[in-house]
């Protein structure tokens, strides 16, 4: 469940990484959990999203701090970066998100409306909107150049905990705390589709590029595939011993990342069904504090 428990883990210590894979860089800095991690389009910086407030830039090559982003007065949850590069947008427990600059660091502004805890955001693939979801329930759309709010959405039944654009722009996928997913029309705002199966919290979901597909992820412990055009599941993954807080579908989507509660991240080949197990080392040395990661891009 999406609340504001802290109940801190221990801090990990360095594990040896798996056969075949090798420690690069050790990024230190974080004074609390890390909440969310995102990639810059062209790969040089990793962006990581803290409940110690701040939002931070890393450099991939020499592992160091870049930039830090402060202005939230609250958990950062999540965090988008725009297709070109330019822009970073952060969604947080002060019921803000933020448009930051990526390469000055300067808050250019904010969008205010939601009135609780915003756990998650996503920008669409024209770069002209972004969309939020919130422990008050709602999903909005605002316009990503002016801040300002354009629509919102109404009927999951409890917090909006994961939400993506299609591909094409025309529809919005959401997850949320009252375990269903949620096909919604970005037009007229209506529901589209209403997937069930699930049997806990839906903490992440994910559209292929040819958007005739969903992938979710959940506290019940599965990932599961389901069909967007006739609304029905297609497959459930199991793997993780416990919740699933975070997935990635990579670029090419040819292989599947799954963060866990269990300490895990699963990588699995996403056309072949086979799933390798891979402990997950702190390999960005950052203190974990509940909940666990719950956005993770390749």
């Amino acid at each position: 469940m999406a609340t504001q428990q802290k109940n801190k883990l221990p801090t990990k210590t360095l594990l040896n990484p798996p056969p075949g894979f090798k420690l690069i860089h050790a990024l230190r800095g974080h004074d609390d959990g890390v909440r969310a991690l995102s990639w810059t389009p062209d790969g040089e910086y990793l962006i990581s999203a803290s409940s110690d407030r701040t939002v931070r830039a890393w450099d991939f090559q020499t592992g160091k701090e870049i930039l830090r982003f402060t202005g939230h007065k609250g958990w950062v949850n999540s965090l988008a970066v725009s297709g070109d590069g330019k822009h970073i947008i952060s969604a947080s427990s002060d019921k803000t998100l933020i448009m930051w600059d990526l390469h000055s660091g300067k808050e250019l502004h904010s969008f205010v409306g939601h009135s609780g805890d915003i756990w998650t955001v996503a920008i669409s693939s024209d770069g002209n909107q972004i969309v939020s979801g919130c422990h008050d329930r709602t999903i909005r759309i605002w316009d990503l150049d002016k801040g300002v709010l354009l629509k919102v959405f109404e009927g999951h039944e409890k917090t909006v905990l994961s939400v993506v654009f299609s591909p094409d722009g025309k529809k919005i996928v959401s997850g949320s705390d009252d375990h269903t997913i949620k096909i919604w029309d970005l037009e007229t705002g209506e529901i589209q589709a209403n997937l069930e199966g699930h049997t806990d919290s839906v903490r992440a979901v994910q559209v292929t590029r040819d958007g005739r597909q969903i992938i979710s992820a959940s506290m019940d412990g599965s990932i599961r595939v389901w069909d967007s055009e006739d609304a029905r599941q297609l497959e459930r993954l199991e793997g993780h011993k416990k919740a699933v807080g975070a997935i990635s579908l990579s670029h090419s989507e040819e292989f599947l990342a799954s963060a866990s509660f269990d300490h895990t991240v699963l990588f699995g080949f996403a056309r072949r069904n086979i799933l390798l197990r891979l402990f997950l080392w702190t390999f960005v040395n950052f203190r974990l504090a509940w909940p666990f990661i719950h956005h993770l891009q390749f």
